[in-house]
């Protein structure tokens, strides 16, 4: 039975399995909401008092990330290693964990503005 089910099967239950983990993300983010407004810790505006720059940490983890790769790929192709799969993960490691640094000392220097 199991050998009939192809892969077919496999990509429905990780569909199932990401609907359901989006649907929990909101649902616990809306009863997180709410709980903010009960205790007054939103402001006017909607948003919240203490900002968290995410899109700010999202962009540098991301640039790391594909920075790592772009070096994964020219070290590959220019130092001619044999086993070049542990450099892609190895890349991207690292300039996503060097990213993320740099993201901290740059939010820390935008909340010592405010």
């Amino acid at each position: 039975m199991i050998d009939d089910l192809g892969p077919g099967f496999v990509l429905a239950i990780a569909c199932l399995t990401a609907g359901f983990t989006l649907f929990y993300f909101l649902k616990a983010n809306h009863t997180e909401r709410m709980a903010k407004i009960a205790r007054g810790t939103l402001d006017e505006g909607g948003g919240n008092r203490y900002r968290s720059y995410f899109g700010i940490k999202l962009g540098m983890l991301m640039s790391g990330i594909g920075l790592g790769l772009l070096l994964a790929f020219a070290v590959e192709h220019m130092a001619a290693v044999s086993e070049a799969f542990v450099l892609y993960p190895a890349f991207m490691f690292v300039g996503g964990g060097l990213s993320l640094l740099a993201s901290y000392f740059i939010v820390a220097q935008l909340q010592a503005k405010e």
